[in-house]
């Protein structure tokens, strides 16, 4: 394994007492530590790792060294992905994988944008949950579906309805519902059948009085939810296709009760511009998630108490009150 580094040499992981040629300038040896975890916790100190098939002893073991590489986040240029190793990784990791230049990585915006997509093709494919399903279904087992996504849209505002839905609509998990609660009494006549008509899967659409309160109204939503897991989205937020897939995924391998994102892009769209808050601390029990963009798992989030009576501020809340229950918190990328 070799591992490039922004503004460092390049740096060789070799097993202890691996006799290597000499190296040329800007290139340093460091012992491959035995576990590893340890080893992948090495490599994502640096921008990617630069692996060639050199570096193994049988594709197999490189496919593993990639995939778990990738898994944790860590962008990995693979130069000659054979046919046979190709079949290892799955399609959509090799399809990833193959263009990717160390170059890229220098590019810290296309880093972080490989390192998000090659984390996520490897968790789908080739995590622990994932592989079990893979040889059950390989051998005619049955095994219980995916969680089911139930999706809370509250809203108060029928102009922002369309654009809500779509973005629900436009996900690519499944299984997933989309509950929708209309809050208040500013709908127009007709507007659940309007609504059903415009989200193509399964739908619920509930009303909330106008004097009750923004948690009070998300609550009515998780009870009329069928999920095992829920998920709040705003009327007025992007969404990219991936993002309930991200969640559910933070949730299986953080092992937490509540998952987000942070809220670090804004759209100013009075003067057409996108900006970034570079908000830190992701891949952390960073206390600070973005409301429109948290999932959790219905049970706890009951024994909690729900969404707090609360109008504002309820984000915050919920997250204090998973914290306060001793529940396990968790803000992906």
């Amino acid at each position: 394994l070799a591992a490039a580094a922004h503004d460092e040499p390049i740096t060789i992981m070799a097993p202890p007492g691996t006799p290597l040629p000499p190296l040329p300038d800007g290139v340093r040896q460091t012992d491959l530590p035995q576990r590893p975890r340890a080893a992948v916790r090495r490599a994502a100190e640096h921008l990617g790792v630069l692996d060639h098939p050199a570096f193994h002893a049988s594709e197999f073991e490189r496919a593993g060294w990639i995939a778990k590489l990738c898994a944790a986040g860590v962008p990995v240029c693979a130069e000659g992905i054979s046919d046979s190793l190709a079949e290892l990784l799955g399609a959509e990791l090799t399809a990833l994988l193959r263009p990717l230049r160390a170059r890229d990585l220098a590019d810290l915006d296309l880093r972080e944008r490989a390192s998000v997509a090659l984390r996520r093709a490897a968790l789908r494919d080739h995590s622990a949950t994932a592989r079990w399903r893979q040889i059950a279904a390989e051998l005619g087992i049955s095994v219980p579906g995916r969680a089911m996504v139930s999706v809370i849209l509250s809203t108060r505002r029928e102009s922002w309805l369309e654009h809500g839905i779509a973005q629900v609509a436009r996900q690519n998990y499944e299984p997933r519902e989309l509950v929708v609660c209309l809050h208040g009494d500013e709908f127009a006549p007709g507007t659940s059948e309007r609504i059903r008509s415009l989200y193509p899967g399964d739908c619920q659409v509930i009303r909330v009085d106008a004097d009750l309160t923004l948690g009070d109204a998300l609550n009515a939503g998780v009870e009329a939810s069928e999920g095992e897991l829920v998920t709040k989205m705003d009327d007025d937020d992007y969404y990219s296709t991936e993002h309930l897939w991200d969640l559910v995924l933070a949730l299986e391998y953080s092992g937490a009760d509540l998952v987000g994102k942070g809220a670090e892009f804004v759209y100013l769209q009075w003067v057409d511009l996108t900006m970034r808050r570079f908000m830190g601390d992701s891949e952390s029990d960073h206390p600070r998630l973005a409301g429109g963009a948290m999932m959790a798992r219905k049970a706890p989030l009951m024994a909690v108490g729900g969404w707090p009576s609360r109008s504002r501020g309820e984000d915050t809340w919920i997250v204090r009150n998973f914290k306060n229950a001793g529940r396990g918190t968790y803000r992906t990328h």
